[in-house]
């Protein structure tokens, strides 16, 4: 296959790049979202880099404003980002491959907040009923929505793939990853929202690798599957295993992570998030044939602390 993305900045395009494999040709697709020209120009131009046989395209969309609070502050701007220019983009790369006479298939990165709010211990599969509570989750199910009737009258497949929690050594800050690093070390551990919520985090590069895995299987139509582990991970275990971490790094007595911890308390969190997020990897592992973790939490932890930024003043 031949891997033309978006997205690259990205807290997850960041990391897609450098896990397709060498052997394999890749595109990264610029060009912003709501600038249908320069989109246009761009594919036009990637034209004479394809390679000469007749290997199929694979589109991976990345692209989408993701900032939760971003997305309450200014619906209208998330609804044109994630769904009005997701579902143009995608049209644009279907009429190109089209006139490229290349088989084409669509890999669409959604999220799993689309679910309805499920009880504690359950692992949501792709059966459950959605109904977001976020305007971010909103517009990642319009955009589904609306990808697959495209799909639909291009007569190409699409995988929604529903990702779950994503972890990742660099981040921006809104993420929670990065937001549990720099309250540990600043030594800030009181009034942390939703710190009793329970989530299921990969880290991005082996989500990344499931996501080349789902464009390259054969599945047919409109697939949905979700990306995650299936593994509980509370945010107050989250949070210990980074001050562990950070503690040992920095040599410092275990007794000290222990008594940061101790501090720790939890403040409300937004009215639209949901306590209990866990995810049924069943289907993608049928699809991929393998477990989605390759990298373990504590690696990524490790990952993220010897990373400039967390590194920096």
């Amino acid at each position: 296959m031949i891997v033309i993305y978006n997205g690259k900045s990205g807290g997850l395009g960041a990391y897609f790049a450098g896990q397709v494999p060498s052997h394999v040709q890749q595109f990264a697709l610029t060009a912003r979202l709501e600038a249908r020209g320069e989109l246009t120009d761009e594919l036009s131009a990637l034209s004479a880099r394809l390679s000469a046989d007749d290997e199929p395209l694979v589109f991976f969309h990345l692209a989408a404003k993701v900032s939760v609070p971003a997305c309450e502050q200014d619906p209208a701007t998330a609804y044109k980002t994630n769904v009005i220019d997701a579902e143009a983009t995608a049209r644009d790369v279907c009429e190109w491959a089209q006139r490229q006479k290349r088989t084409l298939k669509l890999v669409y990165v959604s999220s799993g907040h689309v679910y309805a709010e499920r009880p504690p211990q359950t692992r949501i599969d792709e059966r459950y009923e959605c109904s977001p509570r976020s305007v971010y989750a909103r517009t990642k199910l319009q955009a589904e929505t609306r990808l697959s009737t495209l799909a639909g009258r291009f007569g190409v497949p699409l995988t929604i793939a529903r990702v779950f929690g994503l972890i990742a050594p660099l981040q921006p800050q809104n993420y929670v990853l990065p937001g549990l690093i720099r309250r540990v070390q600043e030594r800030q551990l009181d009034a942390i929202p939703g710190l009793s919520f329970v989530r299921d985090y990969l880290d991005a590069r082996d989500v990344s690798d499931c996501l080349l895995a789902l464009g390259s299987a054969t599945e047919a139509g409109v697939t949905v599957v979700n990306v995650c582990s299936g593994e509980a991970t509370r945010l107050r275990d989250l949070l210990a295993m980074v001050a562990q971490r950070w503690t040992t790094d920095q040599r410092l007595p275990a007794e000290h992570a222990h008594d940061m911890l101790a501090r720790a308390s939890e403040a409300p969190a937004r009215p639209d998030d949901v306590a209990w997020i866990v995810g049924d990897p069943s289907r993608l592992m049928r699809i991929i044939g393998r477990s989605p973790r390759r990298i373990t939490v504590a690696q990524t932890i490790a990952d993220a602390l010897q990373a400039p930024r967390a590194n920096s003043p």
